[in-house]
């Protein structure tokens, strides 16, 4: 908050209550109320005019101490000291009731002159003294309800988002925020009570024969009452309109994936309350949406949709048996090459390659299980079941083999070494799901495929061959549909029978020429 913004709020609180009260003055010193005629209100209005000075000096004394006190309450909303928001969010009902105090002192003043009369002439004048009391009431009543109603649309409109930008106003302590109970209140005492009262008034000292007729005085009163009955409900409009249109709006960007989105909170009430909900709802989908999309990256989508769905009903441990199918890639002789590099240079690379041999995995259906230093675990058929596991694992591979090319071309430009991949895939029957512990766990396969799927990745080396591929796997490819085109899907020829370390028959490879 700037100086000026401070003190032109000050200024703004310290004018409405002033020209309410003033405005509601005039009109009741314009308007004759329906006072009873009798001889009470004769000497009455006989003592009032002959102390015209007396009674204006007082009435006037009585609204600069209401002024002298709404200045102090704005002392801290001028210095824009820490007291400033309390203050402001405060303004409605402590100006308002500030307001009144001269009204409050006028009826003081009222009373002592019904005691000096008394004492003075004798005359007893308590009726008029009841009659002029309430109408007093009335206009002091009528003065808070205006100065509380534009004071609170002026707040909830702009001046408490200023002061609390990220709502919660009515979190924050030592706050006298109205309810809505209140501000329902004030609407029916400004359009329903003051015309009603009035009316009845004059019909009863009508009906008790004392002279009271509805004369253009009543029609002008209850005119002034229908017109601030409109104003009011205008001023209630806004104030319940205007956040809740917000609030729509922003449910509707919401709606349309705009988590950013927040509503400006300007009231402690039931609204309030309900916009400082809505910001920690919105918050909170932003959190989630953040932590889905990083998780995305932690593990894969397919991985984490599943996780996520099953997380509905609580994410636990353990598996089922699935026929899927394993790829394992790994760069050749990357410890020695990985010393004459530099630790970033290396970063760099890695990162240049695994996005290139994963964009080949997921756009085949596969799952990147895991980085094993510079290898690679993908999984083809879990978590989601797919019967064309191995085709799709066959045809990332060898869309993994083209883009290496690629791959070292864009090295050669910046000056990295050359690199070279083995590739083995495998097919067969492994426990997928949740391994781990309660407190962190990975979905993951594990089995004696999954190590058979490793051992012929490891066998590239030795048959010096960038692709191998075992007969399980093959034998899920042979058909004639899939080799129908030999360009796009050429076919394995055998290579040999190896010996795998851990088992004892040896398994038939497959290689691609």
């Amino acid at each position: 908050m700037t100086k000026k913004q401070n003190l032109c709020i000050g200024i703004f609180y310290l004018l409405v209550p002033t020209v309410a009260n003033f405005v509601v003055l005039a009109v009741t010193l314009s308007i004759e109320f329906p006072l009873p005629q009798n001889h009470e209100y004769e000497i009455w209005i006989a003592f009032l005019d002959a102390h015209k000075i007396l009674g204006n000096v007082f009435t006037s004394l009585s609204f600069v101490i209401s002024i002298f006190l709404g200045v102090i309450f704005t002392v801290p909303i001028f210095k824009g000291s820490e007291r400033a928001k309390i203050n402001a969010a405060n303004s409605s009902i402590a100006l308002a009731s500030i307001g009144i105090l001269g009204w409050i002192l006028i009826l003081i003043f009222q009373t002592f002159l019904t005691a000096y009369i008394r004492i003075s002439s004798g005359e007893k004048i308590y009726g008029t003294l009841k009659n002029s009391a309430m109408f007093t009431m009335f206009a002091a009543t009528l003065a808070f309800v205006v100065t509380f109603l534009i004071l609170e649309t002026a707040n909830r409109a702009k001046i408490l988002k200023l002061y609390f930008p990220s709502g919660n106003i009515s979190k924050t302590k030592n706050l006298i925020r109205p309810s809505l109970r209140l501000i329902f209140l004030m609407y029916y005492i400004g359009i329903g009570a003051f015309p009603v009262t009035a009316l009845l008034f004059a019909l009863v000292t009508k009906e008790k024969n004392l002279g009271v007729e509805i004369s253009r005085n009543m029609i002008a009163t209850m005119s002034i009452f229908l017109l601030a009955g409109i104003f009011i409900t205008l001023l209630l409009a806004n104030i319940l309109r205007n956040p809740l249109k917000e609030l729509a709006c922003a449910a509707q960007k919401i709606s349309e994936g705009d988590l950013k989105n927040r509503v400006q909170v300007s009231s402690g009430d039931e609204i309030g309350m309900l916009g400082d909900s809505f910001n920690e709802m919105s918050r909170s989908l932003l959190e989630k949406e953040f932590m889905k999309e990083v998780f995305g990256k932690v593990v894969t989508p397919d991985v984490r949709d599943h996780l996520l769905g099953d997380g509905m009903a609580g994410i636990s441990l353990g598996g089922e048996n699935m026929r899927v199918t394993i790829l394992f890639c790994d760069i050749r002789g990357f410890t020695s090459l990985s010393e004459k590099m530099e630790c970033e240079k290396v970063v760099r690379l890695l990162n240049e390659y695994f996005s290139k041999m994963s964009e080949c995995i997921i756009r085949h259906n596969g799952i990147i299980n895991k980085y094993i230093g510079d290898a690679i675990m993908a999984i083809f058929g879990a978590p989601i079941k797919s019967a064309t596991h191995a085709k799709d694992a066959y045809l990332a591979a060898l869309e993994m083999r083209n883009a290496l090319v690629q791959v070292n071309r864009d090295f050669e430009k910046i000056g990295f070494p050359q690199i070279k991949f083995g590739v083995g895939i495998h097919t067969g029957t492994v426990l997928a799901g949740n391994i781990g512990s309660p407190a962190r766990m990975e979905y993951t396969v594990i089995g004696d495929n999954v190590n058979i799927a490793s051992r012929i990745e490891g066998l590239c080396k030795e048959y010096k061959r960038d692709l191998l591929i075992s007969e399980s796997s093959v034998n899920e490819l042979s058909s004639e549909e899939n080799f129908a085109d030999e360009k796009k899907f050429p076919v394995p020829h055998f290579l040999c029978e190896a010996n795998i370390r851990g088992k004892e028959e040896k398994i038939k490879l497959y290689e691609v020429i």
